[in-house]
């Protein structure tokens, strides 16, 4: 049989140890941050490979230059430079895409891997309208966003054979230890 004692005791714990998670949760939310932006970029140098196995079957390499623009909540490396190196492997315009994207302003830079779905469908004059979509990861971070770590969703299309737009949303946060240690 408890006493009424310890019956006090037992409420306190729970009371502080509620007190503890909410407080817990509430800094770990705040840690996170909404960001979105916008870029155009430009193809600078490619190379693209027919694969025989099927018609329009084709591989391609590619580095393109192009500009951040922060569009979110957050600021998130407005007005920064991008290279985006990526990797096609589409059939008659559909198929994959994966690469990195290096952002980078001042001394903070973040690298990013993605991939994703392409597709491409003729419009009614006969031109190919090319859209994309997919997720990215960072894969390193420097200067202010250092011990931070970010994933997004992005989606785009092509403006030209060698130009394209992209819209991104995401999130970012402070690395916790176990993060760290992946």
């Amino acid at each position: 049989m408890k006493t009424t004692g310890s019956k006090k005791m037992e409420v306190w714990a729970i009371v502080v140890s509620l007190i503890f998670t909410l407080a817990f949760t509430t800094t770990e939310a705040q840690q996170k941050f909404k960001m979105a932006g916008t870029g155009e970029y430009t193809m600078i140098e490619g190379q693209a490979f027919n694969i025989s196995d099927a018609e329009g079957h084709q591989v391609r390499l590619n580095k393109a230059e192009g500009n951040n623009l922060s569009t979110g909540e957050t600021e998130w490396m407005h007005n920064a430079r991008a290279i985006n190196i990526s990797f096609t492997d589409v059939t008659m315009g559909n198929g994959f895409h994966q690469g990195y994207a290096t952002i980078e302003k001042g001394n903070d830079r973040i690298v990013s891997q993605w991939e994703g779905k392409m597709k491409t469908v003729m419009s009614d004059a006969g031109t190919p309208l090319t859209t994309f979509e997919g997720n990215m990861w960072w894969t390193d971070a420097t200067g202010k966003y250092k011990d931070m770590h970010g994933v997004a969703t992005y989606k785009g299309h092509f403006t030209s054979e060698n130009t394209y737009m992209v819209e991104w949303k995401g999130e970012y946060w402070k690395k916790d230890n176990q993060q760290a240690k992946k």
